[in-house]
């Protein structure tokens, strides 16, 4: 998965996926695994060509990142999970940009 959960329970009850801002990476929650219950999996996504993945091509149209991420967190589909975003965090979580989806 993009991004890298911190010591992530043996069976997580809850997963909170955190996106970051334009031009951000996943370093901009690092610190938050503390405010979440211990049984919970933080799911810090990180974007092609940014932060540990910028040897990979910059995806700059959102609809494919949402697509992108979509992909990436599947594996958390057989839990509860929630989305926070910050900035363009919050258009990417909310599964479009400019209205378009």
């Amino acid at each position: 998965m993009p991004g890298h959960p911190p010591e992530a329970p043996e069976r997580p009850s809850g997963a909170p996926v955190h996106v970051f801002h334009a031009g951000g990476s996943h370093l901009l929650y690092r610190g938050w695994a503390e405010y979440f219950p211990k049984d919970w999996e933080l799911c810090l996504l990180e974007a092609p060509g940014r932060g540990q993945l910028q040897i990979l091509p910059l995806i700059d149209d959102c609809d494919r990142l949402v697509d992108y991420f979509h992909t990436a967190i599947a594996p958390l589909f057989d839990r509860p999970f929630g989305f926070f975003g910050h900035s363009m965090g919050s258009l990417v979580t909310a599964g479009h940009c400019s209205g378009q989806r």
